[in-house]
């Protein structure tokens, strides 16, 4: 039965339901998941030695700037009006690309000190930003470009590592979940019921599309495992044993690839050893030397463009990577271009200020753990081998610290490149730094040791110890971090 055409697009390539359950299933690996905890921690090493990174979202959401699709309207929240399905249906001919570059973008990134860039390749509305052969509603069929390809190729002129996101729930795919399936002109056959084991096909069929086609992909950045909330149906249930047999089918895409765990609904933490590391969403994890996370944090006020929206300022970003660091986790900051393709001229402002900013103090972010002081609302600390960076953001006294001291040989202390004074004693270490190399937003007090045992330090507690509740969905506050 030939598919009914979507607003002129061509039907859906035909691939053979045998060619895809031989190609692309999951594999059913009980006994691997153990071989990727093993080598969990190398693979992950380029993630943690970076620190920062930059995630955007650019799809048919930036015109609708909208989440929620019920069938017959799309809620919009910004404009206070309900969206109908059949408006919504065509945002995605809107994208011309119109003044869009891969190599502005990623430039950008790299001025701005982002070490990865996370694309989102295929967001929930299902819209694809690369030439898929097994979907027609995608990016090249409007522009006859593609994005994905565009954007790997300027990651690899500026050394930025290549991350793709994609979502697991799918709300234009038949097979996906729920009486959202559909949408007009990709309804299923009258008779045929959904089934998610035939979408599973098809996703894991695009993932390897993905893995294949576009170079050395450090990451896949997953989502939208919650879809099985949105039906009743048993045939439509995302289980943990999808969870599972999604981290084993990404691991089987590339050598040394990664991903993280957002292939189950429980994402603020580790659980099963699914996935690689866990995504705090708009808020900051706690320190934790166990397990890697990532916050994903919003440059603005929403993951799409927003006119008018109001974005963090150069301190409040310098106050979110360094409590980052210093919880020992990364930072992954999310832009929203305009729908015409190009990032604001008030983002990128921002985000060159903040690349000023690493190119002066990177040392104490890029390439370090978290500690040994525990993160506290005045300060946190980073540390490599043989040097301790405290990341000072309030002053109890100007110019004055005293902490307690540390178990090693304190050789020197340092703001930028200025010599301060300093004392030890068994119980406390104090710091004089002249009120002139007092920073605005955060000062960088470098402690160089006499041995490189840094990490070794035991973590140490301050009386004024933050807890930013890893467990808990919360609004970032940059003044009560």
């Amino acid at each position: 039965m030939k598919k009914k055409l979507r607003y002129g697009l061509k039907p859906l390539k035909k691939v053979s339901l045998f060619t895809f359950c031989v190609l692309f299933s999951s594999p059913v690996f009980s006994q691997e998941t153990n071989k990727w905890v093993e080598s969990r921690e190398e693979r992950l090493s380029w993630h943690e030695a970076a620190r920062f990174g930059a995630m955007v979202h650019f799809s048919p959401d930036t015109y609708g700037k909208m989440y929620y699709y019920d069938g017959q309207v799309v809620t919009d929240p910004y404009r206070g009006r309900p969206i109908p399905a059949e408006e919504f249906d065509r945002y995605y001919t809107q994208m011309t690309l119109k003044n869009f570059s891969a190599d502005e973008w990623v430039k950008t990134f790299a001025d701005a000190g982002m070490k990865y860039f996370i694309f989102v390749a295929k967001h929930h509305n299902g819209f694809c930003m690369w030439d898929s052969k097994y979907t027609n509603y995608d990016i090249y069929a409007v522009t006859g470009r593609d994005v994905v390809k565009e954007l790997a190729d300027a990651c690899e002129k500026y050394g930025l590592t290549f991350c793709l996101y994609y979502s697991i729930m799918d709300w234009y795919h038949p097979h996906a979940t729920g009486d959202s399936h559909g949408g007009k002109g990709y309804e299923l056959p009258p008779g045929i019921e959904p089934d998610l084991e035939n979408y599973i096909l098809y996703m894991n069929a695009q993932l390897k599309e993905l893995a294949t086609n576009y170079g050395k992909i450090g990451l896949f950045w997953y989502d939208g495992a919650w879809m099985s909330e949105w039906t009743d149906n048993p045939k439509l249930q995302w289980t943990q044993k999808h969870a599972k047999d999604l981290y084993d089918y990404t691991m089987s895409l590339q050598d040394g690839i990664t991903c993280n765990n957002r292939m189950q609904r429980e994402h603020y933490r580790m659980v099963d050893n699914l996935g690689d590391y866990y995504t705090p969403e708009n808020f900051i994890g706690n320190f934790d030397r166990k397990d890697q996370w990532e916050s994903i944090i919003k440059l603005g006020e929403s993951w799409h463009w927003r006119q008018g929206e109001r974005i963090k300022t150069l301190e409040e970003l310098q106050r979110i990577l360094c409590t980052c660091a210093g919880s020992d986790g990364n930072l992954s900051l999310n832009i929203g271009p305009h729908p015409e393709g190009f990032i604001l001229p008030k983002q990128v402002e921002r985000l060159n200020e903040f690349g000023a900013w690493l190119k002066e103090n990177g040392e104490a972010i890029y390439d370090t753990r978290g500690g040994p002081y525990l993160p506290s609302k005045n300060m946190v600390s980073t540390c490599n081998e043989k040097s301790v960076y405290l990341h000072v953001f309030k002053w109890v006294e100007p110019g004055k610290l005293k902490l307690p001291s540390l178990k090693a040989k304190v050789k020197s202390c340092k703001v930028g490149d200025q010599e301060v004074s300093f004392k030890t004693s068994k119980k406390e270490l104090q710091i004089n730094v002249p009120e002139t190399l007092i920073e605005k937003g955060v000062t960088i007090v470098k402690l160089e040791l006499e041995k490189a045992d840094a990490f070794k330090i035991d973590p140490i507690k301050l009386n004024d110890v933050i807890d930013n509740k890893v467990n808990t969905k919360q609004k970032i506050d940059t003044e009560n971090l």
